[in-house]
């Protein structure tokens, strides 16, 4: 989480925000609408977090939440394995970090479904390997901890499960690039730069 915003800010500014949601969850929503819409996910985003608060509470706090989507953009377009889930550190109880992946994976798989704004969309998302990587998040949301199991035998299961988490999202975002609803857009920018060298 070194790259983030610390986890107890962002979840101050969210409960003060009224915005329903802790970080983990704000973060998971965050990186569904990057998914589907890119840079223009932000203002979706933003929208969705806060629907039931007043714009005078997001104002106070617009810093914190710009910063976050601008990490994680950044992280998931450089596309160099810096990409990060933002999740409680080892430090918490393994318990708690169970249930924390699984919010992490629903908020995601939502933010991304109820995006997906277009025709081509609908057909990336069906299309394998993004549709096989999206039942197995969905398998994730139902993430817990075997009660027969050792700790050791746990922290590792749980260390696979972010680690696949992270790869799937990844991935999904790179089979999704052309049909991000900012492609064209991003596209165009990129020639007339192209033109300008």
């Amino acid at each position: 989480m070194n790259n983030f915003t610390n986890e107890s800010e962002l979840d101050e500014a969210l409960e003060n925000c009224d915005s329903g949601r802790n970080s983990i969850q704000a973060h998971g929503l965050l990186c569904g609408y990057i998914m589907t819409h890119g840079l223009k996910g932000h203002d979706m985003w933003l929208h969705r977090m806060f629907e039931n608060s007043s714009n005078e509470k997001g104002v106070k706090y617009k810093y914190i939440f710009d910063d976050l989507f601008i990490k994680t953009w950044r992280q998931l377009e450089e596309r160099q394995s810096e990409f990060e889930l933002f999740l409680p550190g080892d430090d918490r109880g393994l318990l708690t970090r169970a249930k924390a992946i699984g919010s992490w994976c629903d908020s995601y798989l939502h933010g991304l479904i109820s995006s997906v704004t277009t025709e081509k969309l609908k057909k990336a998302i069906n299309r394998e390997p993004t549709s096989i990587l999206i039942k197995d998040l969905l398998e994730m949301t139902k993430a817990t901890i075997g009660e027969e199991d050792d700790d050791e035998t746990n922290e590792k299961s749980y260390a696979e499960l972010v680690e696949y988490t992270r790869i799937a999202v990844q991935l999904i975002f790179e089979e999704l690039d052309e049909s991000r609803n900012n492609y064209e857009e991003r596209m165009t920018t990129k020639s007339q730069s192209d033109l300008l060298q």
